[in-house]
């Protein structure tokens, strides 16, 4: 693969579609986009066995150049059709996908546009702040500035508190991004956001009313229990408890590596599949040699699914494992999405290998969750009730801070006007709802007032943040119903993956036979059984 086989390959379509034979073009235009996928994830993936067990030399040294110029490619090749066979492309492609081209083509002027570029250096701003120093709070300055914040140079260097450059930087984000979005014709810049994340089913009233929700039904469980564990543990302090929940599965380990962990999970899916077909996945996987495991106790545990986006095509996968019992949840999320992907190569478009964002999540949480029912199979004994009711928590935890995110890019985007001092009053009031139980603890309010700071969504993903939350409430929908009858769970799980992303978000999850997080039933009767289990 090289630029100029790209090149002919775009010039292919094009001159089918200038010689009228649209639909001949529309097909082959779907097939070079696959074939390039097919190829780059199988360039990253040895990127990633590169990054395990290191070599000489980049093994992909030009990946990123070649996708950027397809990516350019593909841009123009759907200009044209949107612009000259809309039509008949209609036909072809159903309104969907050319509602999800139509947004590409957004993205793009946006990023075309001479504000984008002012967007760009902020966000470069706020990530070389973190690159400094994960915590968002402070820079390293002076001795020691320049090496790892993990080395003793590091951490004996002196400590600079970056508020005021976050605030610059997202005020001038704020303006910026404002600007942009009038430039672009839009009425508020939420609304180029959405357009970007490809919310075409629903607005900003839906999701205010999932805050409502959370606040009412989520906010009121985490506090109890929080006040409970205070009392359990002699009135430990809050910021402890949240931390607790936030590094959860510390009490519980894995019971081995990364092979071990994959070939466990294959016996549970075999279990609790009657068709067998998640577990002929994890086999294909194996017998193809698509996965790649590896197990490094001194470093970060992840996982990677890359598409092979034609019928029957397993995926590729790769798994790191850290001896920690986070490694659990990194491989059930990791077959849950190669399940996901493998369903989706098989549809009829290229569009309609994974779905929008927010359900994008759905499936690797989901599988995480019915995996949960018999964790104990992954753990060393005595840790599967603590996992379970971590898990919960942290999903739960989740769920809140995401709606406080969401709240706080509402409000600052709605008064682009305000003063620093205006939108760190607005982030506090969203704390007092959102976090209840920090209320009269000394220390607490000032020190997470400025939290807002270590939140990357907010200055490089605005209004992102909220997706998670979103997933995984239909997530835990499907694992409610596998207390009720894990074969219908099952089933609803595989009904999802096998509708890839033929639909919106909203018409997904009608047609998947789940109930929109939107409505006002959802969370509380997930509630009701979370609290069961975390009570007991």
């Amino acid at each position: 693969m090289d630029a100029a086989t790209l090149r002919a390959d775009a010039d292919a379509v094009r001159s089918l579609l200038q010689s009228g034979h649209i639909a001949v073009g529309l097909t082959l235009f779907d097939a070079k986009r696959r074939s390039f996928t097919a190829w780059q994830s199988q360039q990253r993936l040895r990127r990633l066995q590169q990054q395990m067990a290191p070599q000489d030399g980049d093994v992909t040294p030009s990946l990123e150049e070649m996708a950027d110029n397809w990516a350019r490619e593909v841009l123009d090749i759907q200009q044209i059709i949107l612009r000259d066979h809309a039509e008949t492309a209609l036909s072809h492609l159903g309104p969907h996908v050319m509602r999800l081209w139509q947004a590409d083509v957004t993205v793009a002027r946006c990023a075309a546009h001479e504000g984008a570029a002012e967007e760009a250096r902020c966000v470069s701003q706020f990530r070389r702040a973190w690159a400094v120093h994960s915590d968002g709070l402070t820079r390293p300055q002076g001795r020691g500035a320049d090496f790892p914040p993990d080395t003793p140079e590091g951490a004996a260097a002196e400590k600079v508190d970056v508020a005021p450059d976050m605030a610059a930087c997202l005020d001038q984000l704020i303006k910026t991004r404002t600007s942009l979005a009038a430039a672009l014709g839009f009425n508020h810049y939420r609304d180029l956001a959405y357009e970007r994340l490809y919310r075409f089913d629903y607005g900003p009233a839906e999701i205010l009313q999932f805050h409502a929700s959370i606040r009412a039904h989520v906010v009121p469980l985490l506090k109890a229990y929080m006040q409970r564990r205070q009392l359990e543990t002699g009135g430990r302090a809050i910021d402890q408890l949240e931390a607790e929940i936030l590094t959860a599965f510390k009490t519980v380990s894995p019971i081995g590596g990364a092979r071990l962990l994959y070939d466990r999970t294959l016996g549970i899916l075999s279990d609790i599949d009657a068709d067998q077909t998640l577990s002929q996945l994890c086999r294909q996987l194996l017998a193809q040699d698509k996965v790649a495991l590896e197990n490094d106790p001194d470093g970060a545990a992840w996982e990677k699914v890359l598409p092979a986006p034609f019928k029957d095509a397993a995926p590729f996968i790769a798994i790191k494992c850290n001896g920690q019992s986070q490694d659990v949840p990194i491989v059930t999320n990791a077959l849950g999405r190669a399940y996901q992907y493998w369903q989706g190569a098989s549809l009829s478009l290229y569009e309609y290998l994974l779905p929008t964002p927010e359900a994008a999540g759905i499936a690797p949480r989901a599988l995480s969750l019915l995996a949960m029912g018999h964790v104990e199979r992954l753990l060393k004994e005595g840790g599967a009730a603590d996992y379970r009711r971590q898990f919960l928590l942290k999903i739960l935890l989740g769920l809140v801070r995401a709606a406080c995110i969401d709240g706080f890019e509402h409000a600052i985007y709605d008064h682009p006007e305000w003063s620093h001092d205006q939108r760190m009053t607005a982030w506090h009031e969203l704390e007092k709802i959102y976090f209840p139980w920090r209320e009269g603890q000394d220390g607490v309010w000032d020190e997470e007032r400025r939290a807002w700071q270590q939140e990357d969504a907010l200055f490089d993903r605005p209004f992102s943040a909220i997706n998670t939350a979103l997933s995984d409430c239909c997530a835990m929908q499907i694992w409610l119903s596998s207390r009720i009858d894990s074969g219908y769970a099952i089933e609803l799980f595989k009904s999802l993956c096998a509708l890839g992303g033929t639909y919106p978000y909203l018409n997904l999850l009608e047609k998947a036979g789940l109930i929109s997080p939107f409505g006002t039933d959802v969370l509380p009767e997930i509630m009701h059984e979370v609290e069961e289990l975390l009570w007991n």
